[in-house]
């Protein structure tokens, strides 16, 4: 119960209760293969006709942090967490010129980022979220949640180990743009909007931006005591700023 009450983490549109030790891994029913589109997507295959490139989202370049918090009565025995997302894969078609709403029209984008890849509560992270996020934590109880994350009663990564993002529309006029995004993650899909910033050049799109995601839009269950004493709320935070250039 002791480190069950100093331990609480999410992920993206995931989350889980911290163990003392991890939760042995259910034995997979299927892939993610079996439930989603072919991946790469079909646009980057074979791009679309017209005045246009397919550019490379560069994570390297880019930033994508979630943002967890915690709930209930008990709350100040638990722990706000950052997660780090270093490395992803994704495309865009970008226009060469991103004016009026055919240009609009045209833009394609898809990402996939793979749960193994998280960087949970790292150190540096946590300081640069501030204050709220700031409390140390012990290694051996982030390495343990990072596990039962993974595992069957988080995201079950062994069964769905990557999540999607797919750019389905983009509205508005630079620099302010909204765009209607689909996430999926194994058989569960959710649509939501997404205000955008666009900066950079047209061979080099920056876009940025933050959104709420639920757990409860992915199908999962976030963690809480019984009676909800300790708990993580339904809602995440994710930030992001995404550069695009050459490399496709």
């Amino acid at each position: 119960m002791i480190a069950r009450r100093h331990c609480l983490l999410a992920l993206g549109a995931a989350l889980t209760g911290c163990a003392s030790a991890p939760v042995p891994p259910a034995r997979p029913a299927g892939s993610e293969l079996e439930a989603s589109p072919p991946w790469p997507p079909e646009f980057v295959k074979q791009p679309p006709s017209g005045a246009g490139r397919l550019l490379r989202l560069q994570p390297e370049r880019s930033r994508l942090r979630v943002y967890v918090f915690r709930a209930g009565s008990l709350a100040r025995l638990g722990h706000n967490h950052v997660i780090a997302v270093p490395r992803f894969e994704g495309w865009l078609w970008w226009p060469e010129r991103i004016e009026g709403p055919a240009a609009l029209a045209a833009v394609r984008g898809a990402l996939r980022l793979r749960w193994e890849d998280i960087e949970l509560d790292a150190p540096a992270e946590r300081a640069a979220a501030g204050a709220a996020f700031a409390s140390p934590l012990d290694e051996a109880a982030v390495a343990a949640t990072r596990a039962n994350l993974l595992g069957p009663r988080g995201v079950d990564a062994q069964r769905h180990p990557a999540l999607r993002l797919e750019l389905l529309a983009l509205r508005g006029e630079p620099p302010r743009l909204a765009a209607r995004v689909r996430w999926q993650r194994g058989p569960q899909q959710h649509e939501s909007d997404v205000a955008l910033r666009l900066s950079g050049e047209a061979d080099a799109p920056r876009l940025a931006g933050s959104l709420v995601l639920r757990h409860s839009e992915l199908g999962l269950q976030p963690f809480a005591l019984p009676g909800g004493l300790l708990a993580v709320q339904d809602e995440v935070l994710l930030e992001f700023e995404l550069q695009a250039g050459p490399g496709a």
